[in-house]
């Protein structure tokens, strides 16, 4: 709904709040020069072809570099699995290390990759082998003998692993002591960490989902 008075549409231009959802629909505005549209063939023309594509994107806070990207993920939504990560939202930024990254990245990855709509379109093999061998490795390599909440016993892998994700995302981002044995922990181990990222998007379940 568009602004009827001063004070909605300064909330609608608050810097700190990128466009996204029905509000990027209706207030987002293409300006010239606008390196989205170069984007957008690279990823078109490189990623589906199998190709890594990594994009810079840099300006001064407020530019409008998350609506660009909400854009860009708008528009490439039916073509890519797309995974949404802010690691200011996320994770703790006045102590961010790049295992905390790292850590970050993959919990949102399996916690999106194990979501009802994904599973129906992925291989029940997939299911059991490749998540199952993740969820293994959040109990065994992430938690250790930290606290953390079981899943249900009689829950499916990917509902396992989805639940995993989430009690990983809430007690690193609230509890210092806890996020602190699990950073030394995984960083011990940060090579098995991004083999379990890489097998879970380079796997072709994803190239299935459109």
């Amino acid at each position: 709904m568009k602004a009827q008075n001063l004070v909605e549409a300064i909330r609608v231009f608050d810097p700190r709040e990128p466009l996204k959802g029905t509000e990027l629909n209706s207030f987002y505005v293409n300006r010239p020069d606008n390196p989205r549209t170069d984007m957008m063939n690279l990823l078109q023309s490189m990623g589906l072809h199998g190709d890594h594509v990594k994009i810079l994107f840099t300006g001064h806070t407020g530019s409008g570099k998350s609506t660009e990207l909400n854009k860009l993920a708008e528009d490439l939504k039916n073509r890519f699995f797309i995974i949404p990560f802010a690691a200011q939202r996320s994770l703790p930024i006045a102590e961010l290390t790049y295992v905390d990254v790292l850590l970050g990245m993959a919990s949102a990855l399996f916690k999106q990759a194990t979501e009802q709509d994904v599973i129906a379109q992925a291989p029940a093999q997939i299911v059991q082998e490749l998540w199952g061998d993740i969820a293994k490795f959040f109990e065994q390599t992430i938690f250790g003998a930290a606290p953390y909440r079981k899943p249900p016993p009689d829950a499916e892998v990917s509902a396992k692993l989805n639940f995993l994700a989430i009690e990983f995302q809430t007690k690193f981002t609230n509890e210092g002591s806890t996020r602190s044995d699990i950073r030394s922990r995984v960083e011990a181990q940060l090579g098995e960490l991004i083999e379990k990222i890489n097998n879970l998007a380079d796997h072709n379940t994803f190239a299935k989902i459109s």
